[in-house]
């Protein structure tokens, strides 16, 4: 089956076919106008790169994937390969080497839309940005059935909450853990995120490495508000 690439310096480049049938550059227009009409439309509907935007985005990105018969290892190919020829006018999205916005909401299509706009599409980010958390689909059911309005209210919150993932589960399979562990130790960690928000609120605001030194000590102790006043403040 023909995949999709586009030619550069007069060599085809991007992602090839197995059978080595190839888009031509006339192919490839074709497309880039079918992906920025489509982005035009959405942006018309919704909040340009807010979570339902991201969602319906990712849905029409799953189906170009099964079109063009895009493999997942070929995946991020198709990815830049749209960035370079498509998305012309937002070269203020931040991408990295896994943040990518077409794979963020690709992965946001995979998950059930009420649970999508329950969060904003920053939130999100923060999230995939977190390979580890990101990786074990059991972090979804949690946020899915997380009924804290105050957590699910705040971008506050939420970064201390990602923040304690990375420091809670570095260099660890998350997949060692029994379900009802895990969800014990989300919940630990929202607890803990909440309570350093509102300390820093109502003292000081503590730097980045410091935040990081209180969530290493932190989830090594039940939660206790004296506990975790006496470790910041050794901090």
């Amino acid at each position: 089956m023909p995949k999709i690439s586009y030619k550069k310096n007069d060599v085809y480049d991007g992602v090839a076919s197995f059978d080595d049938v190839m888009y031509t550059e006339a192919q490839l227009i074709e497309l880039k106008e079918e992906v920025y009409e489509y982005e035009r439309s959405l942006g018309e509907k919704y909040k340009p790169y807010g979570s339902k935007y991201a969602y319906e985005l990712g849905l029409f990105l799953s189906g170009k994937l099964k079109q063009y018969a895009i493999i997942d290892s070929e995946r991020y190919k198709f990815w830049k390969m749209l960035r370079t020829y498509v998305n012309m006018k937002n070269k203020n999205i931040v991408i990295t080497d896994i943040r990518d916005p077409y794979e963020y909401c690709y992965m946001l299509s995979k998950l059930p839309e009420d649970l999508v706009v329950k969060y904003s599409r920053t939130r999100w980010d923060y999230l995939f940005d977190c390979m580890t958390a990101r990786e074990d689909k059991r972090i979804y059911t949690w946020l899915n059935s997380n009924n804290n309005e105050e957590f699910n209210k705040s971008s506050s919150f939420w970064q201390e909450f990602i923040k304690g993932l990375k420091v809670y589960f570095k260099n660890i399979d998350t997949s060692v853990y029994s379900d009802e562990d895990l969800y014990e130790k989300y919940n630990d960690i929202m607890k803990k995120a909440m309570y350093i928000v509102k300390y820093m609120g109502s003292t000081k605001r503590l730097k980045s490495t410091q935040r990081d030194n209180y969530f290493s000590k932190a989830k090594f102790v039940n939660y206790d508000e004296n506990k975790l006043d006496e470790i910041i403040k050794d901090l």
